[in-house]
């Protein structure tokens, strides 16, 4: 503006002396350039004057000299151009002059001359319009041309050339245009005139981006719109070439119009590209209107006009372009386009549309790019009743391309380019929608899910309706409906024809046009009622009739004709003509062929029209309306369908269409005799010849009608308010994301799968395959497996389960050839594909980042695991590992090795016992090594050659040949590739840090997935529904893979286990049981199994009891140990041992275990949890049987339980003094266990644990003997503890009996039953003497003391009669001789076994009792044979047992008799007979000090001297002695007969 004002104003001196400068220079070039030519001027000039010659042009050209050089004043600026101008358009100059004129010209505009002004450059840019020089040669002529296009570029882009008039700028464009395309120029001036042409534009659109509105520029941008879409006539005027005959185009012209089209375009993406967003301000309105209207369907035209492939691709960037920055403006053309051209469907077999299908691709790859292209497919289609789910479509028609086509049978199935750019527009749209969901998840708002919800109602209606209208119909009336009783689409059951009429109009644009249109053109077959009244029904009875039944009666001549009326009701026909109704009618449904069905649509459409243009009065508009009543515009609308079938169809010659006079003809009289309007006649042929109603059946047919595309575009200006895509606010495109992604995810995942299948199969083909083609192929595969990755992000991001589950599901079956039972094959075939290890690593990825998010899909990957685990490739750090460092407690970093080492002991022994090395183990119940390279290939896929099978080289040996070492090298290599993905992926830390970040269901999932995954299936057999059913006792591996990989999960999610107790207690205990059973049922003879099975079964209980016994010992001992986890230990103990019925089983496999369970519960202070009594009995029961239970060569497992009751005996938690007598009963009787020597038949049957490799038995392992066991010392401990007690109780309780009595039977079971093997280096005799010495001492003192004679008189004869004169029996009996000691020792045996010779368990077996050793126990004899007699006197003296008379005589004549009996047996002959020395000795002593006792503790027995003068009569060496001695005293003699049979001396132990 600045410059027009300048150039508004007068000329100054300076500015005018300057232009006066160029102008005479370039009007002297121009001189010397008219004087090169004769035709201009003469040499004579140099010789006389006046000879130069007056030709005009020189003439002028002098003149301007000298007007230049002769004036100061400024010339006008007519008069500076006039020569030029002249010289430029004149025919008489050849090329050279006409070029230097046009260089002027140029200078003058380039310069910016003060001189020029808006008619200046119009005048200038005429006249290089207008250059008429003589042509002597094509390369001067070029060179012409060349100057031309200078001058009109300059005259564009000087800044007063916005202000040239329209008409100039479009003479300009042309101009150049023409120049271009006119004859054959060459490649230089092609381009010179293209990129002049470019910049003009450029210029004056950067001039309307810049807020300079130029006068020409809207109608610039419609001139070249031209050029895209013109007709052939046109584009021959532009180029200068005419058509062929009879319209046929040759090679030429075609070529032509194809570059003509290019050039539109390219010129149309400049003015795009300029503008950018600013094509949307409303000083660019214009513009706008253009891209919607112009140029819009001039390129959907020639999208499908079959144009050159340059031409198409760069009208779909030019597209992508409008799209960008038009985006919501566009949005009705934008969806034909993506209907019409992106999503069309291929044609098979032809290369030119797989060219152009290419295109496309790459052309939907771009906008697939830009990130907010699918929010706004979504928000402007999806999200749109009136418009379908394209973008559904969009991601179904990607997929379809992505799956590779077989072109060859020899050459299989290969990835093609296609597939390849279909493939990155998925990838590209996941990656998108991944960096949006990185943030916080955004849930679409209620108003979209529920109109997407709607919509997708309506649309599976109008698919429906499309396979068949009237089950449309009824899919509609079946809908499910609500409160108002009607459903959602607002139909009710029983819906009159009128409603549904109405119901397909409201939903006419989603329903299939071609179908709409032919059932609201059905006729219908009524019975003859229904035609016609019936006999006495009067009008009003059959119209109700009619109304209520017939209009709901589908097939019905009246329900079809109410559907009809209720369809046409809808529309609005008022003040509009009979043709505009037409074609408002047409583009909602497709007019049917049958000529039946067109007149019953014509006759409604009439009616409803007819009447809509009627006043209440009857008056009507005649210019509008001009029928006397509908039957005349029936026929009138019939006749137009006619006229407009006859004017366009092809089938019907030129000069046999209809004229308008025929048309005339046609309609005469049918206006109730009369004649329609001439004028309303004519108008409806000219509308009808110039514009066809035209019915099409997709959005993308809009193009060629300009009635529907006319409605597009209203609609496109109507709208617009999403504007550019760029403009897209991010919150909204978070809104819509995950609608996205459910369209997405879908074929995406499949399409990818399809991908990496064919590369990966491709690729294996070494030979077939270039080296670049496999990284090419690698690199597909990285990419679709990051997409997968992606969309399991994105799904668990949106909580989308079942999606993660399918992905899963999908990256797991990539490794469907990683079987087992192929061995080393498989990991060789794992290790050459690219797909194998890329899904691996997407795998544990998606496990990694949203494990939370998966369900059923975890049985996949832990099926994955498994594999891995079976075929050796889990690094032994990533398998499940049972009690390893990393489980130690913080607390006790000691813990955990002391169970390791108490475990490894009984570990240990059963290996040698099995004739296998002990292996050291890193944790307790070690994780058993993974069977790699243990499993033989199966089948041909698994075969490996006999060479590489040898074992001394391993699978990958190869000794042959160069070409055999070359192949086991790239297995090595391969294996190598499998182990190192699989160590990368970090498997056992990926599973940990689920369970640690999620919540409870996924480890309830994962939990299910390995119980699934174990092999074990439930019988439906009803005769054990106890016993699960295994298919194959190979699957022995996988049952404990899962079991311990449990264990692992669930000791480090201790605090989560009550969670899911449930879970893991059915699934352990019926495995348990399961096994129990099977050993049951085989020791009994009454199963028929395999060594092979019995194996499996024998190892499957002992992994159960492994895994259960872990999960609660650390759950029990961990630093967080609370009371329940304490407790439910112990009742897991409980159950087991209640659920093992068998003591074989039990001992074999569930007792050492159990043993080291509680053992390593007592050394971690668990003790103080336990609260409940039966918890304690629990307790000691279980160790108890675990230790009296164990196989004889696991007697480590006594030992460990025995010493775990030692530990509770000293513990201060342990209630006193309730528990100590089953405390105290347990330690004697493993104490009497372990020193006897059982029989092994029990256990001839066991599991390969105790049997040698060979299946012979084992050797018998060395006893532990009970010499180290020190308990004595514990009884000791509980004895002082005992005493304690008393001191403080007035009266003893009765469990502090019960205790003192258990702890005398317990010594006196010690005293017994020492086995001795304590010290090495002392003998056998001296052992057995001491730790016997030491029980008899520690039960002398617990008998002799104080507090032990104030206990009640029956407590005290209890004492003597089941613990000391059973154990005088005992010991005495071995030293018996051999006639007697056989009788003697089993009396005393069958004594002393009523205590401690039978477990807990019922059904325990009862051992014998064992011989002692003959070798040293006459002192401990005689010792004992003392204790009885000083205990007899001491609880007389100080008891107050003679208070019972009968007790007490019973007990005296069972002491006098014992002491006879061992008196009267016969001497050794070996050595001196000192028990029967301490017999007499304690006999005179006993008799003696009942002698000295003062009178009244005997007073209350009647006879009793009487009595034992009977009783030592036997005594033959004794009696007369001890006689003499009561009648020394004064004590009575013999009585009568009832004093002699009382007192009858005590008969020897007999057998």
């Amino acid at each position: 503006m600045a410059d027009a004002m300048r150039a508004m104003q007068p000329i100054t001196v300076d500015e005018w002396h300057r232009d006066r400068t160029v102008i005479a220079a370039h009007s002297h070039n121009l001189t010397i350039a008219l004087r090169t030519n004769s035709a201009f001027s003469s040499r004579q000039r140099f010789v006389e004057l006046g000879k130069e010659g007056s030709h005009r042009l020189m003439t002028l050209v002098k003149h301007l000299r000298r007007e230049l050089l002769s004036s100061g004043r400024p010339l006008a600026s007519v008069d500076v151009l006039r020569p030029f101008i002249e010289v430029s358009r004149s025919e008489e100059t050849t090329g050279p002059i006409t070029g230097v004129a046009l260089n002027a010209l140029c200078t003058f505009l380039e310069l910016r001359l003060a001189f020029v002004d808006v008619a200046t450059i119009a005048s200038i840019a005429n006249a290089a319009l207008g250059v008429r020089s003589e042509v002597a040669d094509q390369q001067s002529h070029e060179a012409v041309l060349a100057r031309i296009l200078q001058v009109l570029k300059a005259c564009i882009l000087h800044p007063l050339g916005v202000h040239l008039p329209e008409e100039t700028v479009l003479n300009i464009f042309k101009g150049c245009f023409s120049i271009a395309m006119r004859g054959k120029p060459s490649e230089i001036l092609r381009h010179n005139a293209e990129t002049s042409t470019n910049d003009m534009v450029l210029h004056i659109f950067q001039k309307v981006a810049d807020g300079t509105v130029p006068h020409c520029f809207e109608k610039l941008f419609d001139f070249i719109v031209g050029m895209i879409g013109a007709h052939n006539n046109t584009l021959s005027q532009l180029i200068g070439m005419q058509t062929a005959q009879n319209g046929l185009l040759d090679v030429s012209f075609r070529a032509q119009v194809a570059l003509t089209k290019l050039t539109g375009l390219t010129l149309a993406y400049t003015i795009m590209a300029t503008l950018r967003e600013k094509v949307t301000a409303p000083r660019c309105k214009p513009v706008l209107h253009v891209v919607q209207d112009g140029l819009c369907r001039a390129m959907l035209s020639m999208s499908t006009s079959g144009d050159n492939v340059v031409v198409v691709a760069q009208m779909l960037r030019t597209l992508q372009l409008a799209a960008m920055t038009c985006g919501g403006h566009i949005a009705n053309q934008l969806l034909a386009f993506l209907l019409g051209v992106y999503l069309k469907p291929p044609i098979p077999n032809d290369p030119a549309d797989a060219e152009r299908r290419e295109v496309v691709l790459e052309s939907l790859q771009e906008f697939c790019c830009v990130d907010a292209f699918p929010v706004f497919v979504a928000k402007a289609y999806d999200m749109q009743m009136a418009s379908p789910f394209v973008f559904v479509q969009l991601c179904k028609y990607l997929a379809d391309q992505c799956y590779p086509i077989a072109t060859l049978p020899e050459q299989g199935v290969r990835l093609s380019s296609l597939n390849q750019v279909a493939c990155s527009s998925l990838l590209q749209m996941i990656r998108s929608l991944a960096a949006r969901c990185e943030g916080e998840c955004v849930r679409p708002s209620q108003e979209q899910h529920d109109l997407l919800q709607f919509k997708s109602i309506v649309y599976d209606f109008a698919k429906a309706f499309a396979e068949k209208p009237k089950a449309g119909i009824k899919h509609l009336l079946a809908l499910p409906v609500g409160p108002n009783g009607v459903n959602v689409l607002g139909a009710a059951p029983g819906l009159a024809g009128e409603a549904i009429g109405a119901l397909l109009f409201k939903y006419r644009e989603v329903l299939d046009k071609v179908m709409l249109g032919e059932f609201i053109s059905e006729g219908g077959l009524d019975p003859q009622f229904d035609r016609h009244a019936q006999e006495g029904e009067t009008e009003e009875e059959f119209a109700a009739r009619i109304a209520t039944d017939a209009d709901t009666a589908h097939g019905r001549v009246s329900y079809h004709s109410l559907v009809r009326k209720g369809f046409y009701r809808q529309f609005e026909f008022k003040n509009i003509s009979l043709v505009s109704a037409m074609r408002l009618v047409l583009s909602s449904y497709r007019l049917p062929g049958e000529a039946q069905r067109i007149d019953r649509l014509m006759e409604e459409l009439a009616n409803q029209w007819y009447f809509a243009n009627v006043a209440a009065d009857g008056t009507k508009d005649p210019k509008v309306n001009p029928f006397d009543h509908e039957d005349p515009a029936f026929v009138f609308a019939f006749s137009i369908v006619m006229l407009n079938t006859d004017l366009h169809s092809p089938q019907i010659a030129p000069e046999d269409k209809m004229t308008l006079a025929g048309f005339f003809r046609n309609n005469r009289g049918i206006n109730n005799g009369s004649n329609i309007p001439d004028h309303i006649q004519e108008e409806t042929f000219e509308d009808i010849k110039n514009n066809e109603i035209k019915m099409k059946d997709a959005a993308a047919d809009i193009a060629s009608d300009d009635f529907a595309w006319s409605q597009a575009v209203l609609k496109s200006r109507a709208a617009g308010e999403m504007g550019a895509l760029g403009s897209i606010a991010p919150e909204v495109s978070r809104e819509c994301d995950q609608y996205l992604f459910q369209a997405l995810v879908g074929p995406a995942i499949a399409a990818l799968a399809s991908i990496t299948e064919t590369i990966d199969e491709a690729g294996r083909d070494l030979s077939a395959a270039s080296e670049r083609q496999l990284r090419g192929g690698e690199v597909i595969i990285q990419d679709t497996m990051h997409g997968l990755v992606q969309c399991g992000q994105i799904a668990a991001h949106f909580g989308m389960t079942e999606v993660v589950d399918k992905l899963v599901i999908t990256l797991c079956g990539f490794t469907k050839t990683l079987q087992p039972r192929y061995g080393a094959a498989a990991i060789t075939d794992l290790g050459r594909s690219s797909k194998g290890l890329s899904s691996i690593t997407a795998l544990f990825n998606v496990v990694h980042d949203h494990g939370a998010a998966m369900r059923d899909s975890w049985v996949d990957a832990m099926d994955l695991v498994l594999r891995l685990y079976l075929l050796g490739c889990l690094p032994e750090q990533q398998q499940p590992r049972l009690g390893g460092s990393r489980e130690r407690s913080s607390s006790d970093p000691g813990r955990e090795t002391q169970y390791t080492h108490i475990s490894q002991a009984g570990h240990a022994q059963s290996q040698h016992a099995s004739g296998r090395a002990a292996t050291p183990s890193s944790g307790y119940y070690d994780m058993p090594s993974s069977p790699v390279m243990q499993l033989k290939p199966l089948g041909k896929a698994g075969a490996v050659d006999e060479d590489m099978d040898r074992p001394a080289g391993g699978w990958f040996f190869s000794s042959g040949d160069e070409a055999r070492r070359q192949q086991a090298a790239q297995h090595r290599a391969a294996a190598s590739r499998v182990l190192g993905t699989i160590r990368d992926c970090q498997i056992a830390n990926i599973i940990d840090r689920q369970l640690r970040l999620f919540p409870d269901p996924v480890l309830e999932n994962i939990i299910k997935a390995l119980i699934k995954i174990s092999g074990v299936q439930t019988p439906t057999t009803p005769v054990d529904p106890e016993i699960m059913a295994i298919a194959d006792p190979s699957v022995k591996h996988s049952t404990v893979f899962s079991m311990h990989l449990l264990a692992d999960i669930l000791v480090s999610n201790g605090h989560r286990y009550q969670n899911v107790v449930g879970f893991i207690d059915a699934f352990y205990t019926r495995l348990l049981v399961t096994s129990a059973r099977h050993m049951v049922l085989m020791k009994e003879g009454k199963h028929a199994l395999t060594k092979q099975q019995v194996q499996y079964w024998t190892s499957v209980g002992e992994h159960v009891v492994k895994c259960r016994m872990r999960i609660l010992v650390r759950l029990a001992v961990a630093s967080g140990r609370t009371e329940a986890r304490t407790m439910a230990l112990l009742r897991s103990l409980e159950e087991m041992n209640r659920r093992i019925s068998s003591p074989v089983v039990f001992g074999t496999i569930v007792a050492r275990h159990t043993a080291a369970a509680v053992q390593l519960l007592v050394q971690a202070d668990g003790l103080s949890d336990i609260r409940a009594p039966e918890m304690w009995e629990t307790l000691i029961t279980l160790c108890f049987n675990s230790g009296r239970h164990v196989a004889p060569r696991d007697l480590s497992v006594t030992m460990t339980a025995f010493e775990t009751l030692q530990a509770m005996a000293k513990d201060a938690a342990f209630p006193w003094p309730d528990q100590v007598p089953s405390l105290i009963d347990a330690l004697t009787k493993l104490y009497a266990y372990l020193s006897q020597t059982p029989e092994d038949s029990d256990w001839e049957h066991l599991s390969p644990r105790v049997q040698a490799a060979d299946g012979d038995k084992a050797p018998p392992a060395k006893r532990p003997g009970t010499g180290g066991l020190q308990i004595v010392e514990t009884f000791t401990a509980i004895r002082d503890t005992l005493m304690e007690c008393a001191a403080s109780l007035e009266h003893p309780s009765p469990r502090w009996v019960q205790t003192w009595l258990s702890l005398l039977m317990g010594l006196a079971v010690v005293a017994t039953s020492a086995s001795g093997a304590g010290d090495a280096q002392a003998p056998p005799e001296t052992q057995i003497s001491k730790e016997r010495s030491d029980a008899l001492i520690a039960l002398q003192r617990s008998v002799l003391s104080g507090d032990a004679a104030k206990l009640p008189v029956p407590v005290l004869y209890e004492a003597f009669t089941k613990i000391l004169i059973p154990l005088v029996r005992r010991l005495c009996d071995n030293g018996a001789s051999s006639q007697q000691s056989t009788s003697t020792f089993e009396a005393a045996s069958s004594l002393l076994g009523k205590f401690w010779g039978s477990g807990v368990n019922p059904e325990s077996p009862d051992r014998p009792v064992s011989k002692a050793s003959l070798t040293g126990l006459e002192e401990l004899q005689t010792r004992v044979l003392a204790l009885m007699c000083k205990t007899f006197l001491h609880f007389t003296e100080n008891g107050g047992i003679s208070s019972t008379p009968n007790e007490f005589v019973n007990l005296w004549n069972q002491i006098l008799g014992l002491l006879y009996a061992y008196h009267s047996r016969p001497p050794k002959s070996d050595a001196s007979d000192a028990v029967r020395d301490s017999v007499c000795e304690q006999t005179k002593n006993l008799i003696n000090v009942l002698a000295s006792l003062p009178s009244p503790q005997l007073q209350a027995i009647p006879n009793f001297w009487a009595i034992t003068r009977n009783l030592i009569s036997p005594f033959k060496d004794l009696a007369p002695s001890i006689n003499a001695h009561l009648d020394a005293l004064g004590l009575p003699g013999a009585a009568g007969a009832d004093v002699a049979a009382s007192a009858q001396p005590a008969a020897p132990p007999q057998a």
